[in-house]
This record gives structure tokens, sequence and C-alpha cells, in this order.
């Protein structure tokens, strides 16, 4: 008795010789170092973005409120000569606006860049 792995091996092999007198004398794409920027010119062309200006803006504008923030509770310290708990936390919130604002600038292009 044939184990059934056995019969698909071979009806497989049989595919695959039939399959292969198919193709036999079917067009073989030539050799061309131009393929790959022909066949990306056929696809559909992205969106131009027409608002990145927006995003700009956007990040500017943080970057300059987390600074003016870093400054005013900075010079509030400084007045007072004491840091409190609320002070630490609003250092560390601003340590953390600090890191996240540019990284979230520079994520899309370096993803982009990639």
């Amino acid at each position: 008795m044939i184990s059934t792995r056995k019969q698909n091996t071979d009806s497989n092999q049989e595919l695959d010789g039939k399959l292969a007198k198919i193709f036999e004398g079917a067009y073989q794409a030539p050799d061309n170092p131009w393929f790959v920027r022909k066949v990306m010119n056929r696809l559909p062309e992205r969106k131009p973005r027409q608002y990145v200006w927006i995003e700009y803006v956007v990040y500017l504008i943080a970057l300059v409120a987390v600074g003016v923030a870093w400054w005013f509770y900075a010079d509030k310290v400084m007045e007072s000569g004491v840091i409190t708990v609320y002070d630490m936390l609003i250092f560390a919130t601003l340590t953390l606006l600090s890191i996240l604002v540019p990284a979230s600038f520079v994520e899309p292009l370096v993803k982009r860049w990639l």
C-alpha cells in the first residue's frame, strides 16, 4: 500500500512536469538594470502632501511652548528657592515632552529614509 504522502509527492511531480512543458516556450524577461524603475513608474503616483508646512509649524510651536514652560518653571523655582513635589512632577513632564516632541518630528523622516 502506498502512503498518502508518497501519492501527493508523485502527483506534485507530475503536475510540475506538465507546467514546465506548458511554460517551456514562454517569454522570459530580459536582464535590464532599469527594470525596477520601469515598474515603479507604472505604479500609481503618491498623492503629494499639500499641508506639510502645517506639521512643521505645529512642531515649532510645541518646541517653543516647551522651552517657555522650562523657562517659566525654572524661574519660579529659582525665585522661591524651594523645590516642591509639584515642581518635580512639572519638571519630569517637561523632560518627557522635551524628548517626545523632537522624536515625533524625526520619526516620520527616519521611516521615509529607511
